[in-house]
Protein backbone atom coordinates (compact mmCIF):
# COMPACT_ATOMS: atom_id res chain seq x y z
CA UNK A 1 0.00 0.00 0.00
CA UNK A 2 1.08 3.22 -0.85
CA UNK A 3 0.14 6.61 0.34
CA UNK A 4 1.31 10.07 -0.25
CA UNK A 5 2.04 11.57 2.70
CA UNK A 6 3.10 14.77 1.37
CA UNK A 7 -0.24 16.85 1.99
CA UNK A 8 -0.80 15.20 5.72
CA UNK A 9 2.29 16.68 6.62
CA UNK A 10 1.31 19.80 6.06
CA UNK A 11 -1.72 19.90 7.91
CA UNK A 12 -1.70 21.42 11.33
CA UNK A 13 -1.24 19.33 14.24
CA UNK A 14 -5.12 19.98 15.16
CA UNK A 15 -6.27 17.81 11.97
CA UNK A 16 -3.37 15.21 12.20
CA UNK A 17 -4.81 14.33 15.30
CA UNK A 18 -8.41 14.31 13.84
CA UNK A 19 -7.15 11.64 11.59
CA UNK A 20 -5.53 10.04 14.22
CA UNK A 21 -8.66 9.46 16.21
CA UNK A 22 -10.18 8.59 12.67
CA UNK A 23 -8.13 6.03 12.16
CA UNK A 24 -8.10 4.93 16.03
CA UNK A 25 -11.78 4.34 15.38
CA UNK A 26 -12.02 2.22 12.46
CA UNK A 27 -9.18 -0.19 14.01
CA UNK A 28 -11.34 -0.20 17.17
CA UNK A 29 -14.50 -1.02 15.01
CA UNK A 30 -12.99 -3.64 12.64
CA UNK A 31 -13.09 -7.51 13.47
CA UNK A 32 -9.88 -8.33 12.50
CA UNK A 33 -7.55 -9.72 14.33
CA UNK A 34 -4.28 -7.94 15.40
CA UNK A 35 -1.31 -9.79 14.40
CA UNK A 36 1.96 -9.18 16.55
CA UNK A 37 5.35 -8.51 14.44
CA UNK A 38 7.93 -10.94 14.18
CA UNK A 39 9.70 -8.75 16.44
CA UNK A 40 7.37 -8.78 19.45
CA UNK A 41 6.56 -12.22 19.62
CA UNK A 42 10.59 -12.95 19.40
CA UNK A 43 10.30 -10.19 22.87
CA UNK A 44 7.65 -11.98 24.08
CA UNK A 45 9.12 -15.60 23.72
CA UNK A 46 12.76 -13.82 25.37
CA UNK A 47 11.65 -12.51 28.30
CA UNK A 48 9.55 -15.55 29.23
CA UNK A 49 12.81 -17.34 28.55
CA UNK A 50 14.67 -15.21 30.45
CA UNK A 51 12.18 -15.82 33.40
CA UNK A 52 12.50 -19.40 33.74
CA UNK A 53 16.63 -19.69 33.38
CA UNK A 54 17.19 -16.32 35.11
CA UNK A 55 16.44 -16.28 39.13
CA UNK A 56 17.16 -12.81 39.74
CA UNK A 57 14.55 -11.84 36.54
CA UNK A 58 11.65 -13.39 38.95
CA UNK A 59 12.15 -10.20 41.21
CA UNK A 60 10.81 -8.16 38.70
CA UNK A 61 7.38 -7.73 39.14
CA UNK A 62 6.23 -5.55 36.34
CA UNK A 63 7.04 -5.56 32.50
CA UNK A 64 6.69 -2.08 30.52
CA UNK A 65 5.25 -1.85 26.71
CA UNK A 66 4.76 0.90 24.36
CA UNK A 67 1.59 0.85 21.80
CA UNK A 68 3.13 2.56 18.83
CA UNK A 69 0.99 4.02 15.71
CA UNK A 70 3.10 3.68 12.54
CA UNK A 71 2.44 5.41 9.35
CA UNK A 72 5.30 5.09 6.27
CA UNK A 73 7.71 7.41 7.71
CA UNK A 74 7.22 7.61 11.12
CA UNK A 75 6.45 5.71 14.52
CA UNK A 76 4.69 7.29 17.20
CA UNK A 77 4.17 6.44 20.91
CA UNK A 78 1.06 5.93 22.04
CA UNK A 79 0.91 4.57 25.22
CA UNK A 80 2.93 2.82 28.03
CA UNK A 81 1.61 -0.37 29.48
CA UNK A 82 2.75 -2.18 32.28
CA UNK A 83 1.74 -5.86 32.82
CA UNK A 84 2.33 -7.42 36.14
CA UNK A 85 4.16 -11.08 35.23
CA UNK A 86 3.04 -13.28 37.62
CA UNK A 87 -0.70 -12.60 36.97
CA UNK A 88 -0.27 -11.68 33.79
CA UNK A 89 -2.20 -8.44 33.96
CA UNK A 90 -2.24 -5.38 32.65
CA UNK A 91 -2.42 -2.80 35.98
CA UNK A 92 -1.64 0.19 34.15
CA UNK A 93 -1.79 2.35 30.59
CA UNK A 94 -0.87 5.70 30.13
CA UNK A 95 -0.42 8.20 27.17
CA UNK A 96 1.82 11.20 26.57
CA UNK A 97 2.23 13.07 29.74
CA UNK A 98 0.23 10.34 32.06
CA UNK A 99 -2.81 10.93 30.29
CA UNK A 100 -5.55 8.49 30.87
CA UNK A 101 -6.54 6.06 27.08
CA UNK A 102 -8.91 7.02 24.87
CA UNK A 103 -11.81 4.42 24.51
CA UNK A 104 -10.47 4.33 20.99
CA UNK A 105 -7.23 2.96 22.85
CA UNK A 106 -8.61 1.36 25.10
CA UNK A 107 -10.46 -1.40 22.07
CA UNK A 108 -6.74 -1.70 21.04
CA UNK A 109 -5.53 -2.67 24.07
CA UNK A 110 -8.58 -5.15 24.91
CA UNK A 111 -7.37 -6.90 21.74
CA UNK A 112 -4.63 -6.95 22.62
CA UNK A 113 -4.87 -8.33 26.05
CA UNK A 114 -7.42 -10.99 24.66
CA UNK A 115 -4.44 -12.27 21.56
CA UNK A 116 -1.94 -12.32 24.56
CA UNK A 117 -4.17 -14.00 27.08
CA UNK A 118 -3.60 -10.99 29.53
CA UNK A 119 -5.94 -10.08 32.27
CA UNK A 120 -7.10 -5.97 32.49
CA UNK A 121 -7.00 -4.77 36.02
CA UNK A 122 -10.44 -3.47 37.66
CA UNK A 123 -10.24 0.01 37.20
CA UNK A 124 -8.55 0.33 33.36
CA UNK A 125 -11.54 1.80 32.16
Amino acid sequence: MSIDLTELRNLPVSEKLCIAEALWDDISASDEPIVLQPWQRDEAQRRRAELKTDPSCERRHSSIWTMEMETENKTTKMLTIEVRLLSRTIVQVRGKLNRLHTDKEKSVIERWAAASKLKLQVGID
